[in-house]
């Protein structure tokens, strides 16, 4: 390990490293550290049935795939694991021919030499580390071009076309959020099929897993939206997770009321709203999000439908073009930034001329569900 340069002293407890030199506030440094090992998953603090573990993960078959909400980056390279610190990444990636290394941002150099492939992926805006993925396999490659010019790259696994007929509904699925959310964010976008069973909206190449349901257009396009709200513009620590999960799962209800499909379009968003409420005044009240975050590590990041209701409030009070005028005005003020809860009500009052400070606090801080309207 050095920094600057000079070999540096450090200790190490568990999955923490100290480095034992003295800094200046706001002075700039490089660190460099050269580690290897063999990486294994860690425990996921969560009781979702579709995942226990976090982190670095070998299947049966030596292929190799990452998740890591809230965390689990830490358990194949170092890093500062939480969502405020966002770097760019280089990742170069070394395997058996012709299987391939998968990660976030542009294939930059693709090579073999020698029994083995080496890809080189380059992520050029800044990430948060548990929108980091890798994923090693035996791929096929292909691509697919939105009406507005977007490339998204497809990695399945090789003879599985469709997987890759799943991942093809990316194309229309960016045209449907540009319109609401402006234009894609990032230089790149891909979808890479792995064998987990969820789906995770990892920057630029979002990672989705090995069945029907997560490979669903409706979670397709939840994992896009993403890309704006919660990639974009993340949360500064997780007791504010609902900032990516409330507008994504509004989004997610709006597309498929828009979309006639056998996942379940074409409802009314007015009737999927009023199952949203009757769903939120059960039992999963008691697990608020920012209260439940407050305490300790996530637990159920699927009941988040609280703030996906907050924001439809708000849509109905200022309607479609104001309200989508101003989620897009957020995304610029926030430009690949971690923000906390104060950043956006500051913002929506800002620009929507109201006092909105009782309207945020009863929805997320409150303990019973708000009547409708502002």
């Amino acid at each position: 390990m050095t920094v600057d340069g000079t070999e540096a002293k450090f200790s190490q407890a568990q999955k923490d490293i100290l480095i034992l030199r003295p800094l200046v506030r706001d002075d700039r440094h490089e660190l460099v550290i050269r580690y290897s090992g063999k990486p294994q998953p860690v425990p996921a603090p969560t009781t979702r049935e579709d995942f226990s573990t976090l982190g670095f993960t070998v299947t049966d078959r030596d292929e190799v795939w990452t998740m890591q909400e809230p965390y689990g980056a830490y358990s194949w390279y170092p890093v500062n694991d939480q969502p405020a610190d966002k770097a760019l990444y280089d990742i170069t990636v070394t395997a058996p021919d012709p299987w391939t290394g998968i990660a976030n941002g542009r294939l930059v150099a693709n090579t073999t030499q020698d029994g083995t492939r080496t890809t080189e992926f380059q992520l050029d805006e800044p990430a948060a580390s548990y929108l980091i993925t890798l994923a090693i396999g035996d791929y096929a490659h292909s691509s697919g071009t939105s009406k507005s010019g977007v490339v998204l790259d497809y990695w399945y696994p090789r003879g599985q076309p469709l997987v890759l007929d799943a991942m093809t509904a990316g194309n229309a699925a960016i045209d449907w959020i540009e319109a609401r959310l402006g234009p894609y964010p990032f230089s790149s976008a891909g979808i890479v099929a792995t064998d987990s069973m969820s789906a995770m909206e990892t920057q630029t190449m979002v990672t989705i897993g090995d069945n029907d349901y997560v490979r669903s257009a409706p979670v397709l396009v939840h994992e896009l939206v993403h890309q704006w709200y919660g990639d974009r513009v993340s949360p500064a620590d997780w007791r504010d997770v609902w900032l990516n999960e409330g507008m994504t799962m509004l989004m997610q209800g709006l597309w498929e009321s828009d979309n006639a499909s056998e996942d379940g379009g074409g409802r009314p968003i007015k009737s999927r709203i009023a199952d949203w409420r009757r769903r939120d005044l059960g039992p999963a009240r008691r697990l608020r999000p920012a209260r439940r975050l407050r305490q300790g590590p996530v637990r159920r990041l699927e009941h988040l439908l609280l703030p996906a209701l907050m924001w439809n409030a708000l849509r109905l009070e200022l309607g479609d073009d104001r309200f989508f005028e101003i989620a897009r005005s957020r995304l610029a003020a926030h430009d690949n930034r971690s923000v906390t809860r104060d950043d956006m009500y500051a913002h929506w009052e800002k620009e929507t001329g109201l006092e909105l400070s009782a309207f945020f606090d009863a929805w997320i801080m409150g303990r019973t569900t708000p009547p409708p309207g502002v």
